[in-house]
């Protein structure tokens, strides 16, 4: 079962505009949590669920971390990240 829990941050170091109205989120979720095949699986699932107001298409990879994949689309970004059983899952985001 997906346990998850959102929240709004402040403004986020991924913008970088000055004056930039920022806002994020991040998922927490259940430690028995699986995910989707690939990052882009991850991210129609996300996209699905209408968890935050992010674009609807667009998205491309912009880069890669010890965590997951960084995608983005517009001025909106989101990390998915691979779960120990090798699935992913988006688990935070930005818009600016």
């Amino acid at each position: 079962m997906l346990g998850v829990l959102a929240g709004t941050l402040g403004a986020t170091a991924g913008c970088s505009l000055i004056g930039d109205e920022c806002s994020g989120f991040a998922l927490d979720f259940a430690a028995d949590t699986s995910g989707q095949a690939t990052p882009e699986d991850a991210l129609e699932a996300f996209l699905q669920q209408g968890t935050a107001d992010v674009p609807g298409s667009g998205w491309r990879r912009v880069g890669t971390d010890d965590g997951g994949v960084r995608l983005r689309s517009g001025s909106a970004s989101l990390h998915v990240t691979r779960l120990p059983d090798g699935t992913w899952i988006v688990d935070s985001g930005s818009t600016c």
